[in-house]
């Protein structure tokens, strides 16, 4: 589940130009793939502040269009 999960993640990030978002959840991705729980755990770091980065970003560009 986590692995979908981290690609479904990794392709709409890729959709909208977030690649930083889209790395990080391609590494926790790659580490459930390979079974790796304490990679993919510790990738969860990286993909939060990544996401915390986008929202960021996205809100205030839909801030500055309202």
């Amino acid at each position: 589940e986590a692995a979908r999960t981290s690609h479904a993640i990794k392709g709409s990030a890729a959709n909208v130009g977030a690649r930083r978002l889209a790395t990080a959840a391609r590494s926790v991705e790659i580490g459930c793939k390979n079974r790796d729980g304490a990679i993919a755990i510790a990738e969860l770091d990286d993909l939060l502040r990544a996401y915390q980065e986008t929202r960021r970003i996205l809100t205030a560009h839909i801030d500055a269009a309202a």
